[in-house]
């Protein structure tokens, strides 16, 4: 795969990128270096994609796997708790606000929500980006569900 070739695929996912960075790290410019240093590490990696046609997919898991990396950072990872902690605590959404009620997920549920319901993976998908099982994605896609439906309807009243 040429240079070209493999910025205009990255270029075509940077919608998606951007949904899934945001959902994992809380804020663009930690969402923006994860898809840099996502591109570099791909980039190195690229002769170990075998099927040009799951290229997606597989820089999907490069880019997941790198916000991850990320967080498990002391500094970023206090900083995004602190930050998450702030907005869920003072930050309701109000009666109709989608995204504000799906900024307030707990993150095991922000993330299968915005890959399945904001970027349109398959349940079978978004189950094999996370590592989980796809009956764990059902759940937490049941809880998200449960969760932005009562958040949308009552103005973000937290019962948890």
């Amino acid at each position: 795969m040429t240079e070209e070739e493999f910025t205009r695929r990255i270029m075509a996912m940077r919608n998606r990128l951007y949904h899934v960075g945001r959902a994992m790290l809380w804020n663009d410019e930690d969402a923006a270096d994860a898809v840099q240093e996502a591109m570099l590490a791909a980039w190195k990696q690229r002769r170990a994609l075998r099927d040009e046609d799951k290229f997606e997919a597989w820089f999907m898991r490069v880019f997941i796997n790198r916000c991850r990396d990320m967080r498990r950072g002391q500094i970023r990872r206090r900083e995004a708790r602190e930050d998450a902690v702030r907005r869920y605590e003072e930050a309701a959404p109000e009666p109709g606000d989608a995204s504000a009620a799906l900024d307030a997920l707990p993150d095991r549920l922000r993330l299968p929500a915005v890959l399945f319901y904001v970027e349109g993976y398959s349940q079978k998908e978004v189950a094999r980006l996370l590592g989980l099982e796809p009956e764990q994605v059902n759940t937490r896609l049941r809880q998200a569900r449960g969760r932005l439906r009562r958040a949308l309807a009552e103005g973000g009243d937290r019962d948890e």
